[in-house]
Formats: structure tokens, sequence, C-alpha cells
């Protein structure tokens, strides 16, 4: 049930759903706050703080009345679309905070796809190795050499079509980047998202269509019965001779074998990872030896701390700025 907490600058209280840290740090985090009991059948009062999973546990006639309302990572769903139609209709502030995951996580896929499409590694490698071309890539205007390493030009981003496999809260995040960057977005989900449609300019295809028209396709989808080895051989031949798998989802989303021969024998260009079917990455692991590959140590989320500071900051911010 929700707690109720108070401090003493306006609003000055706030009804708090979600799991039992949530309160107390929230209250810490506000002057004069405390964490209050008895008080979770409320419905005067001004804000309602809710974290995932945890809006259905509000009442509706504490949402009525509330001034603000601020929701943590929220799952998507008739609820929260309720609470969005509320706020239109009451003039309710609503906050929508994302998850530091979420955010992080679509942060390393855009690291993910960079880095392999703008060749950082290769051109890291030459450069450092003083490996040099120098009758590659002449400047036309007598001023030395561009990319004197003589690496092979990277090519951008901007008009590539992304891929993105899942449309929930990284795949958005993913998207919003994505099309930042200029990129055509397309999507495959088990349900089509047309309010994610209209927000960020995506289109749905098929899961095999998704595939053959991609230049990245990037995974955002739970491991289920239903999604292990989603991507196996039958699915990477589908894919375009120059087009990138990333994975910051789940390593078992993927059959590694299958992606390691398409990867060898350049079925593909090559792949961002950083999840594997067996963690640790093996020493001897073939995906190490391979040189069209990034490869990172399943980093691209954030700790639990990390995303429970997250929360609160933003959270305590939103309720101090009322009182301005």
């Amino acid at each position: 049930m929700p707690t109720l907490i108070t401090w003493n600058l306006p609003p000055g209280a706030a009804l708090v759903a979600g799991d039992d840290w949530l309160p107390a740090m929230l209250a810490a985090r506000l002057p004069g706050g405390e964490v209050v009991e008895d008080r979770a059948e409320a419905t005067d009062t001004p804000v309602i703080v809710a974290a995932r999973g945890a809006l259905g546990a509000v009442a509706d006639e504490a949402l009525a009345e509330a001034r603000v309302v601020v929701l943590l990572d929220p799952d998507e769903g008739e609820r929260l679309r309720a609470v969005h139609r509320l706020a239109g209709r009451n003039g309710t502030r609503l906050e929508v905070i994302p998850s530091l995951a979420t955010l992080t996580a679509a942060e390393h896929t855009m690291l993910l796809i960079l880095a392999l499409s703008r060749r950082l590694f290769h051109a890291y490698s030459d450069l450092v190795s003083g490996e040099r071309r120098p009758n590659l890539h002449r400047s036309d205007r007598g001023q030395g050499t561009r990319n004197w390493v003589g690496m092979e030009w990277p090519e951008p981003i901007a008009g590539k079509t992304l891929g993105i496999v899942g449309l929930g809260r990284v795949g958005e995040a993913v998207a919003a980047r994505a099309k930042a960057f200029g990129m055509r977005v397309i999507y495959y989900d088990r349900e089509r998202k047309p309010a994610a449609e209209r927000r960020w300019g995506v289109q749905y295809r098929r899961f095999d269509q998704l595939l053959r028209e991609s230049d990245i396709v990037s995974l955002h989808l739970p491991l289920t019965p239903e999604t292990t080895r989603l991507l196996d051989a039958p699915e990477l031949a589908l894919m375009r001779p120059n087009a990138y798998l990333i994975n910051t989802a789940h390593g078992g989303l993927v059959d590694e074998g299958a992606l390691i021969r398409a990867l060898r024998q350049r079925d593909i260009a090559g792949a961002g990872l950083d999840v594997f079917a067996y963690e640790p990455i093996a020493p001897d692991s073939p995906l190490l030896a391979l040189d069209n590959v990034v490869l990172t140590p399943h980093i691209a989320g954030a700790s639990d701390d990390a995303v429970r500071r997250a929360f609160v900051e933003r959270a305590a911010q939103v309720l101090l700025s009322e009182a301005g």
C-alpha cells in the first residue's frame, strides 16, 4: 500500500507507492522529510509518487485529487494511459522518469552502433601500431594526408535503417536517440505500438521484413521460451551482408554458434555485443579472435543502487520545484 511522507516545504506531502526503500530514501532527500504511518488511504495528498509496478496500488480518488503525479519507470498499460488522460483533463503536472538502466542501455546501444560503423577500434589499432598506407586518401590540395593510416573510410549512420526488435522502454529510448542521429527506424514487436509510432516516427515491420531491410538490427527483448535463440542461422541469413547486429539485451536471444559462423564467413558485416550465451565469456571464445566485432563485458545496464539513487534524486527535484 502507498506510504505517506511529509516535508516542510510546499507541497509538503506525498503518497509514495513502491518498494520499501523508496519512501525512506525519498523522505531523506527532502528538507524535514519524514515517513508517516497509517495514512495509506489518504485522498487529499497533493503529490503521488509511484514506482514501476506500483501504480495500481494508488486509489483512483487519490489520483483525482493530486496536483503532481511522479511515475518512476512505469509499466505500459491501461492504468498508465488513464493517468495520462487524468493529467490532461485536470491540469495535473505529470512527470515520467525513465529508469537509469533504460537510459544506460540505450546509450550503450548507440555506443556499439557508432563504434562499429565508425570503425573505432580499427582506427585506434592502426594509429597506435604505426600502420601506415600513405599513398591512399591523399588530400587533393597538397596539404598532406587525411586519414593518414589509409584505412577504409567509415560511413555515417545518418540515413541508415535501424531495425529495433522489441519496442519497450529501452527500444523506445534507442529509437529516440537514433532519430536524433538522422536514422530511419523500423521495429518489430509482438504487438504494434501506434502511440510509439506517432511519438517517434517509427514504422512497424514483420520480423523477417525487418531483418531484410535493416542496416543495423538491435535486440531489446526479454528472454523467454519464445525468444530464446530468436536469431539462429536462418534468421541471420536474412540479414544484409553489410548489416550489423547489436545485442545489449540477453545473450540467449542469439544462437552464438550460428552468429560466429556468420561473422567468420562475412555473411553479416559485424556485431556489437554486451551479452553472451555464457558469462563471463570464455578466454578461448572464437568471438575474441574476430576483427569485425565490438565486445563489452555486460556493462550496458546500471546497478540497483545507482538506479535507486537516480530515481530518488530526480523525484526529489520534481517535488522541490513545486516549492519554487
